[in-house]
């Protein structure tokens, strides 16, 4: 009945509350391939496309700025990003954390708390506010291993 769908809605926010009290990142796999031949691992170059947003829907970030490609940062609306290599900033450390085990063409939306993202801080010159959640909608558009790492 409606209590139970209640009840778990009620436990789905209290999981959220929980993770950010503990500064855990959320991954919620948003659309799985029916064949995943190769696996997001440590070494893996990742081809990537994501929008970073507030919880309010405010956009912060995105691998394809203004509707055009950035420099450096591949194809059209792609980035580049060599998993495991150790990023100075936590932030980028959190969002590495939800890519592992991610297969070609899968879609994941990784919410990182604000302790592990900017704190009571914030980051005022990306507008970004203290406490913020960052919310990314990822797509893992291409896994190719490096030479030499196993």
């Amino acid at each position: 009945g409606r209590g139970e769908r209640d009840a778990v809605s009620q436990g789905v926010a209290d999981t959220i509350d929980k993770a950010k009290r503990e500064g855990q990142v959320i991954i919620d796999r948003r659309k799985i391939p029916e064949v995943c031949s190769l696996k997001a691992k440590r070494g893996d170059l990742l081809e990537l496309r994501y929008v970073g947003r507030l919880e309010d829907g405010k956009l912060i970030d995105s691998s394809r700025l203004d509707g055009r490609s950035v420099p450096g940062k591949g194809a059209g609306s792609s980035i580049y990003l060599l998993l495991g290599d150790k990023p100075p900033r936590k932030l980028i450390r959190k969002f590495q954390s939800g890519l592992y085990s991610m297969c070609e063409g899968e879609k994941r939306r990784i919410t990182i708390p604000p302790s592990a993202a900017f704190g009571s801080e914030g980051l005022p010159e990306k507008a970004i506010p203290p406490d913020a959640t960052l919310i990314y909608d990822v797509e893992l558009v291409k896994i190719t291993p490096m030479a030499g790492v196993t």
